[in-house]
């Protein structure tokens, strides 16, 4: 029997491994607990990861999210729903 070919996503000409391997861990985290440093402060989240974006933003979603305090820092209030940018 001949193997299954890979799909292709619309848009793009072939499959890309790498796209292909990101997506998986990606899948993977789902409902997995994770901490999230942001880039642009000093700031780190964790929370359930709940979905991200793959396109050129890459936005990740986090539910029952809460602000890791800073050394000596108070924790912060549970967010439901934390969208943060890419």
């Amino acid at each position: 029997q001949k193997p299954a070919e890979p799909k292709v996503p619309p848009g793009r000409k072939l499959p890309d491994a790498n796209f292909e391997r990101q997506t998986f861990v990606l899948t993977s985290l789902v409902g997995r607990k994770v901490q999230v440093k942001i880039r642009s402060a000093d700031e780190v989240y964790e929370g359930y990861f709940h979905s991200c974006s793959q396109d050129k933003d890459f936005r990740i979603v986090l539910r029952m999210a809460r602000q890791i305090p800073s050394a000596g820092g108070r924790s912060t209030e549970v967010i439901p729903t934390l969208i943060l940018p890419g």
